[in-house]
């Protein structure tokens, strides 16, 4: 009798359900090589750069850009409320603009992609595309993530990406003691925001920071044999947490929930363990097997920044509230030792 007032209370309040988001992506800077593959039935920015004579001139040549790749929104809920939910989302690039997206977009401009009416549920009502490409197929896969239908097709995730004029945060400088034999280096985060699970890799070695501060430096030898397995198995430890909800309101009670309002917020980087498992799959040779005399810096941006260069609006409706988590993970290629 307890359990059933203490239920139908929380139903009268209004009680919001959780809807979380996961977001994750990898931002590559000086790459050379192409990105993911995409499929074929993602819609696809026209070019920015004009097309000019043959010889354009220098200020009309292409600008050094980076690519913010593959970021995807999986959605997960309770069944607390029923079904499907109504979902909308606006995504901005503050220092670019968007290439790619999935579902087809209904608001669209230079610098930012929205959808005004998306549908989530537990089953998709329209079968989804045949999919070649392995990352598409291991979303599909996630436990608990709910089907998102846009326009005539579903698809278990929302997908965005777009280039970037951004820099990287950190840089590699000498260290003052310096030697051929035992050269010492500085890694310098010239952000205004903390840069996270840093690694500097070269030559077949690898050192690695939880943390470097803003505006901090860390110093460092090259001393450690590069253990990509090793490193691979403390990130998925650092970037996982939790389980897809399944019953309940979440941490207490949220209430008078105005489906006008969004969240643009992330409260951390965590997704679940399957999540990180489909990127580290995706870019894990990318990021560690890099080649005899090849240098790479990976990091994780911090929340605060991404929040900032890459701002979201996430609207949901009075019977749920959105609980944002981004994570970003930053490949600076073309890496050269000081």
């Amino acid at each position: 009798m307890v359990v059933w007032w203490a239920a139908a209370a929380r139903a009268e309040s209004w009680c919001a359900a959780p809807l979380v988001a996961h977001e994750w992506g990898v931002v590559r800077l000086g790459a050379s090589e192409p990105s993911v593959p995409l499929p074929e039935w993602f819609a696809r920015a026209q070019s920015t750069h004009p097309s000019g004579p043959p010889e354009p001139r220098v200020r009309e040549l292409p600008r050094d850009e980076g690519m913010r790749d593959l970021p995807v929104l999986s959605l997960y809920t309770t069944d607390s409320w029923s079904f499907p939910v109504p979902f909308a989302l606006e995504v901005g690039f503050t220092t670019g603009h968007p290439t790619a997206w999935w579902p087809p977009a209904n608001a669209l401009s230079a610098s930012t992609v929205g959808w005004e009416a998306l549908a989530l549920s537990r089953e998709p009502p329209v079968l989804p595309h045949a999919a070649a490409e392995g990352w598409v197929n291991a979303l599909r896969k996630l436990p608990g993530a709910l089907w998102v239908t846009g326009g005539s097709t579903a698809e278990r995730f929302v997908f965005y990406e777009g280039r970037t004029q951004e820099s990287a945060a950190v840089r590699l400088v000498r260290g003052e003691s310096w030697s051929p034999t035992r050269p010492h280096y500085l890694v310098e985060n010239t952000s205004d925001w903390p840069v996270h699970d840093v690694i500097v890799m070269a030559d077949g070695r690898a050192w690695s920071a939880p943390l470097v501060p803003a505006h901090k430096t860390a110093g460092f030898l090259l001393a450690e044999p590069l253990d990509a397995g090793g490193l691979r198995t403390t990130l998925r430890a650092r970037w996982s947490g939790g389980v897809p909800p399944t019953t309940g309101w979440g941490d207490g009670c949220v209430m008078m929930r105005d489906p006008a309002v969004p969240e643009s917020n992330a409260v951390d980087h965590r997704l679940y363990p399957g999540e990180v498992d489909v990127l580290l799959d995706t870019w894990g040779d990318r990021m560690f097997g890099i080649p005899p005399g090849a240098a790479r810096i990976v990091y994780r941006e911090d929340v605060g920044a991404v929040n900032a260069v890459m701002p979201v609006k996430l609207y949901t409706d009075m019977y749920r509230y959105v609980e944002l988590h981004r994570l970003s993970v930053v490949l600076v290629e073309g890496v050269r030792l000081p």
